[in-house]
């Protein structure tokens, strides 16, 4: 058996972040081959990750990242069993590489497990189901993927809440030059931190669901119908119409007072922000996820 040296056990915990016991007793079973240890140490990860798969994950953090090129928005949910453990340098860590992976590769997987298979886009000797089985060996909790989006071309912007538990992406359309100002740059990280702290349904009013709207319409007409029995119909349909626009101002994203200055609204604060860098500026999509939200 090779020796087992202090400077050995030393680099083998930088690689791994593992307990000095954990590292010396791999080396040992490897036989002072620190590759071999670090195999090891991998596959207990793989075993502790197993044997804690059936653990409830309700707490956990929401990254995002953008691509290297610009051109791509990512928004992940990953959980884990207790807030602490949230808020630990080492799951935030590899929230945000998941993110970065997920920004970067060519192809969006379709599921979390075909995800989890996946070569980590900047270290290909490792899965996405290693890092977070390193994790897990390290902190010994249940951690899974809970769901994932990506969307593509424009400029993005991103911006997580300091408690990780929620976070949005924003997908603007504009010319390259727009894209390169920091007034459109910061438009776009305002439009977040809104949709972070307002959560709008729907981008406008056509892309509300539907169903949602029809149902509001038939309670407004009666909470109408009721409140101004004997006046004319035209004047009925002139109240319910105010106040469908005012559910609609509540919660259509164009159309909410602007988180920053409420006597504008987001839609006013976009063309003021076209109109300074003489480009126009839309938004094309935005999403928007919390910690427990709908998978």
């Amino acid at each position: 058996m090779g020796q087992i040296t202090a400077s050995m056990v030393k680099e083998l915990r930088e690689r791994t972040q593992l307990p000095m016991m954990e590292c010396k007793k791999a080396l040992t079973e490897a036989d002072g081959d620190i590759e071999k240890a670090e195999e090891i140490l991998r596959k207990s990860g793989a075993l502790a990750a197993e044997k804690k798969a059936g653990r409830e994950t309700a707490e956990g953090r929401v990254a995002t990242a953008i691509s290297s090129c610009g051109k791509k928005g990512v928004i992940v949910e990953i959980r884990c069993e207790t807030a602490p453990v949230a808020n630990t340098d080492d799951f935030i860590r590899m929230c945000k590489t998941i993110a970065e992976h997920l920004a970067n590769i060519e192809t969006l997987p379709e599921t979390t497990e075909a995800l989890m298979e996946q070569p980590l886009h900047s270290d290909s000797s490792k899965t996405i189901k290693d890092i977070i089985n390193d994790v897990i060996n390290k902190i010994r909790e249940n951690m899974q993927i809970v769901r994932f989006q990506r969307l593509e071309g424009g400029m993005f912007g991103t911006y997580e809440h300091h408690n990780g538990q929620v976070a949005s992406i924003v997908q603007l359309e504009c010319e390259d030059s727009a894209a390169d100002s920091e007034q459109v740059k910061e438009l776009a990280r305002d439009l977040c931190m809104h949709i972070t702290a307002i959560n709008p349904m729907a981008l406008s009013r056509e892309d509300m669901p539907a169903d949602v709207v029809e149902t509001e319409k038939e309670i407004i007409k009666k909470q109408t119908e009721e409140q101004a029995k004997g006046k004319p119909e035209n004047i009925i349909e002139k109240i319910m119409q105010g106040k469908l626009n005012k559910w609609f101002n509540e919660r259509v994203l164009l159309e909410q007072p602007f988180v920053k200055e409420d006597k504008k609204t987001v839609k006013q604060v976009i063309e003021e922000c076209s109109k300074a860098v003489g480009q126009p500026i839309k938004v094309k999509a935005y999403l928007r996820y919390e910690v427990g939200g709908q998978a």
